[in-house]
């Protein structure tokens, strides 16, 4: 934008008294990396609130019927890395993940959003950075399952603050990506009344009825009998 200093951002806006340039110094001092998220989040919470609220004003028929999903995603941010070679120079600064999409290592931000689908349209409501660690042996669970726990949990708090205004939502579905099969996180949601949808592979093994037993097996044995 050729906006190289204050004074020329400023001046781009008509910000050009003394006063209006202090209280913009003021501003710009005070906008943390948290801040900037909360409000962001602050904002999420507001949009999702009010279209909730429309929903539930309504028969309570009508939120079955509208397409009501709780999702979970985690994506790697790298759009602004141009090439690998780019990546490659300031490793330092970004993270390397390996991408289930692209098969490969990418470079950037991984992070995790929580959110709701109503009727099609993607309305987010947190979110937060995945921090690159190791799995240790002393570990309960991954890096990236520590963060869907608690992204899962925000949501719980949202839902309750929201409920007490009147309007129950009930048990909600809950999408998660399909890197997120964790007991942790299957359990963690049933507590903030979320129903889990997970998307397993037939090399998996499920407890079906106080049995333990691979999903392959389970179709072959049980279900197609």
């Amino acid at each position: 934008m050729d906006l190289p200093t204050l004074n020329s951002i400023l001046s781009e806006y008509d910000l050009t008294s003394n006063r209006q340039s202090k209280q913009f110094s003021l501003l710009y001092k005070s906008l943390t990396i948290n801040n900037i998220v909360k409000m962001f989040e602050s904002y999420f919470e507001y949009h999702l609130l009010e279209k909730l609220r429309t929903l539930g004003e309504k028969d309570k028929s009508c939120l079955s019927r509208e397409l009501v999903t709780v999702v979970l995603d985690e994506s790697v941010f790298k759009q602004w890395l141009s090439s690998f070679n780019l990546g490659e120079n300031y490793s330092l600064c970004f993270g390397s993940f390996f991408s289930g999409q692209t098969r490969s290592t990418v470079y950037g931000f991984k992070n995790g959003c929580i959110g709701i689908v109503i009727d099609g349209i993607y309305y987010p409501l947190y979110f937060d950075y995945v921090k690159k660690r190791k799995k240790t042996d002393d570990d309960k669970y991954s890096a990236t399952v520590e963060t869907a726990l608690d992204l899962i949990n925000r949501f719980g708090k949202f839902k309750e603050r929201f409920e007490k205004e009147g309007i129950k939502l009930g048990k909600l579905h809950f999408s998660a990506d399909n890197g997120f099969s964790d007991n942790n996180l299957i359990n963690c949601a049933a507590k903030n009344g979320l129903i889990y949808i997970g998307i397993p592979k037939k090399s998996h093994l499920f407890e079906i009825q106080g049995t333990k037993i691979k999903l392959k097996e389970w179709i072959e044995t049980v279900f197609y009998h």
